[in-house]
């Protein structure tokens, strides 16, 4: 059985050579063929859900409080849908540009942007972060400029910030016009 097999692929691969098309056409060929891409029927959509339940506690009643997220989305039913990125506009991605986004969110939420993003980095300059698994990395990474190469677009006030939390200043002190603390809304401190 396995004789025959090895026998009719060299009769193929014997075929192929024999062929009167030449190994770079037989590419060109293969590689000049419609790339496939991955549709839907129309209406399509796929939905994530998410609850929390919470027991009442009441004597002989069985009460459960219930919060839930839904969120729906439509699947593409044309390639027109897709919203594709080059990979070069991925790696434009610059640590100045999500400092950018996160300081114009947190202005349009009425809180110093600037000033809460400096204070951010003095505080995970003196936090240990990276012990907190892989969300642990990705802040420690972010807001702490000096973990990659020197970035030229980087304003030198977020290396101050670093230099100003690796020194133990007080971030709270130095960064008087943040009144809240953005680290403090995501972690806290083990006494």
């Amino acid at each position: 059985m396995i004789i025959s097999r090895i026998l009719v692929s060299e009769i193929v691969l014997v075929l192929e050579m024999v062929s009167c098309l030449t190994l770079e056409e037989k590419f060109i060929e293969i590689s000049s063929r419609h790339k496939r891409q991955l549709t839907y029927p129309y209406g399509s959509a796929i939905g994530m859900y998410l609850a929390f339940v919470v027991p009442v506690d009441l004597q002989e009643q069985d009460i459960l409080f219930s919060y839930n997220f839904e969120a729906n989305y439509n699947l593409p039913t044309t390639l027109e849908q897709y919203a594709f990125q080059s990979l070069k506009s991925l790696r434009s991605f610059s640590r100045q540009m999500a400092f950018k986004y996160l300081e114009s969110y947190l202005d349009r939420q009425r809180i110093n942007g600037e000033q809460c993003i400096l204070r951010l980095i003095c505080e995970v300059s003196q936090a240990e972060l990276r012990q907190n698994g892989l969300l642990g990395n990705l802040i420690h990474v972010l807001f702490t400029p000096s973990t990659t190469f020197h970035e030229p677009s980087l304003d030198a006030k977020f290396s101050l910030a670093e230099q100003h939390g690796t020194t133990r200043s007080n971030c709270t002190e130095t960064y008087t016009e943040c009144k809240h603390g953005l680290l403090d809304l995501i972690s806290y401190e083990d006494e």
